[in-house]
């Protein structure tokens, strides 16, 4: 296998669902610099909240904690930690900081079984292209509510970026499409795949006339985490 380039900075973030539930929290980012939230809040940190501080080395634990093998870098609002296989990004902004995380390393894996895939009766979309190479986790299991729910809360907490008491909820099984990092080399046609997975919503509620911080996970077969997008806050 050729060894893989540098990955386009704006990798697909996946997660449909997840982007249906954070949606009211991320769509606050525009907001921040308005002073609409500040007069409804009667705060003086916009959402009542603010960005917790993250000094160097704490941004370094994070990225190490999500497995990337790249020192983090300063950009405009923020931090970015990218190797060929997998990116985080940290933006700051006056109420918050939104986490973006994906991983592709499904699509450095072997094979599947095509035969054995696609003689399933719920065979992946892709059978139905001659050729295409399946990746194996399209015939895996996606991870239980409880190894889903450990798997989510442990990266994060391992990553510093959960401490104390996070509601949790797990949502039902579904599918996603793995991240496709552009200049990735692999076998497979990414856009092709879809594999098993459970999404997992951690959330901290900081009371009445505040936005709430949290997090969905994506967690996939064997408990691999395929991506995650955040809001991670304080009380202002």
């Amino acid at each position: 296998m050729a060894a893989p380039a540098r990955p386009d900075r704006h990798g697909t973030v996946i997660g449909i669902g997840l982007v249906v539930i954070l949606a009211v929290g991320i769509g606050l980012l525009s907001l921040d610099e308005s002073t609409t939230p500040r007069a409804r809040l009667g705060s003086d940190t916009p959402h009542g909240t603010r960005p917790p501080r993250l000094a160097a080395d704490e941004i370094a634990r994070a990225s190490a904690a999500f497995g990337i093998d790249a020192p983090p870098e300063r950009v405009h609002g923020g931090w970015e930690a990218e190797d060929p296989v997998r990116s985080l990004y940290l933006l700051r902004t006056p109420s918050a900081w939104y986490v973006t995380f994906e991983d592709a390393s499904t699509l450095l894996e072997p094979a599947g079984d095509r035969v054995a895939i696609c003689s399933e009766g719920d065979a992946p979309f892709a059978c139905t292209i001659p050729g295409i190479e399946l990746v194996a986790d399209v015939a895996a299991d996606p991870p239980d509510p409880a190894t889903a729910a450990r798997v989510a809360r442990r990266t994060l907490a391992d990553a510093g970026l959960v401490t104390g008491r996070w509601a949790t909820f797990v949502l039902d099984p579904s599918t996603d499409v793995p991240p496709c990092r552009e200049g990735l080399s692999t076998q497979f046609d990414c856009t092709r795949q879809v594999v098993p997975t459970r999404s997992v919503m951690l959330t901290r509620d900081f009371g009445s006339g505040t936005t709430a911080a949290r997090f969905g996970v994506v967690v996939g077969p064997r408990g691999n985490v395929i991506s995650v997008t955040g809001r991670y806050a304080e009380r202002g």
